[in-house]
Formats: C-alpha cells, sequence, structure tokens
C-alpha cells in the first residue's frame, strides 16, 4: 500500500511533458485511485479469462438453470473468490451463455473441454428469449460494477434471476 500511494503521488505531481506507462497482467491490483488517473488499454492474449474457473462455472450455472437454487449456496466460496474480478467473472458468464446459443442454434460450440459442452447440453432447452435476457442481464449487472454495484447482492440476483428462467424449460416440457 505504501508503494502504491508513493506511485499515486509521482501520477499526481508528473510535469506535463512526462508520460507514465505502466504494465500489469491484472489492473484490479492496482488502487482505483490509480486506476482512475489513468487510460488502460487492454492488450489481451488468446487465453483470455484464464482466471475464472470456466468448467466449474458451467457446472453451477446448469445446475441451477436446471432447478437446484441449492447449489448457488453450496458452492458460494466460487463466486466470492472472484470478487476483486467481477468483470471478468460476468464475462465468462456471458461467453458461456453465447457458446450455448452456438450450440443450439449453429450446433457449433468450438469447445475443446468436453465437460463445457456436457454441462451445456443439459440446459440446451432453455428458449433462446430465455438466453437473451440472461445475456442482457448479466452485461447490466457488469455497468453496475462501475457505478459501485454491491457484488454479493448482484450475484445472488442473478443467479436467481437465471433460476427462474429456467422455469422457462419445465414450462416448455409441461406444453409438451
Amino acid at each position: 500500500i505504501e508503494a502504491s500511494n508513493a506511485l499515486l503521488k509521482s501520477i499526481e505531481e508528473a510535469k506535463d511533458y512526462i508520460i507514465i506507462i505502466f504494465t500489469t497482467t491484472n489492473y484490479y491490483n492496482l488502487l482505483k485511485t490509480i486506476r482512475s488517473r489513468c487510460q488502460i488499454i487492454s492488450f489481451k492474449s488468446k487465453k483470455d479469462n484464464e482466471l475464472v474457473d470456466k468448467e466449474k462455472l458451467s457446472y453451477i450455472l446448469s445446475e441451477i438453470i436446471s432447478g437446484n437454487l441449492s447449489f448457488y449456496y453450496k458452492n458460494k466460496d466460487f463466486f466470492i473468490k472472484y470478487k476483486d474480478y467481477k468483470e471478468d467473472l460476468f464475462t465468462e458468464i456471458s461467453n458461456c451463455f453465447n457458446n450455448l446459443i452456438k450450440l443450439k442454434y449453429y450446433r457449433e460450440a468450438n469447445l475443446e473441454n468436453k465437460k463445457i459442452l456436457f454441462y451445456l447440453k443439459k440446459i440446451e432447452k432453455l428458449p433462446f428469449d430465455s438466453i437473451d435476457r440472461i445475456i442482457r442481464k448479466a452485461e447490466q449487472i457488469t455497468k453496475g460494477f462501475k457505478n459501485n454495484a454491491n457484488f454479493d447482492m448482484a450475484v445472488e440476483n442473478f443467479l436467481i434471476f437465471i433460476y427462474r428462467e429456467g422455469r422457462n424449460i419445465e414450462s416448455s416440457r409441461d406444453k409438451l
């Protein structure tokens, strides 16, 4: 923290002709006060969001959509672990549902991980309009984080939302 505060002082007292460039693999490690004074330029590699355990995330999401809301409470630590990486977590959630659309409508998901593919197939009956609402909800929550939305409440709200959307699978089965 002392080093970060010294860095902040250097930024604030820099002359007009000085340009300071920071590089980091995780800009969340910088203090918010430093990040707020920087222009963030992301050079993401092909290995985007390797921080998030996609397999476990897919498993949890598929269980909740399938009607097992208690699975969230059993795996709450998984989400708490990503509290400092909340945008990355919700980006990966959006990616998961985008992969579901590819699987459902294009019969391709380009997933090397067979377990993730298995979890997506488990919720493949989810209607398109539900998937669309889920993706929009994830984007809305990500925008809320920029306004300091509470992470724990946002995650719980989102997971209850997808649980309710999962009820659409059951209602479509009942109509058949």
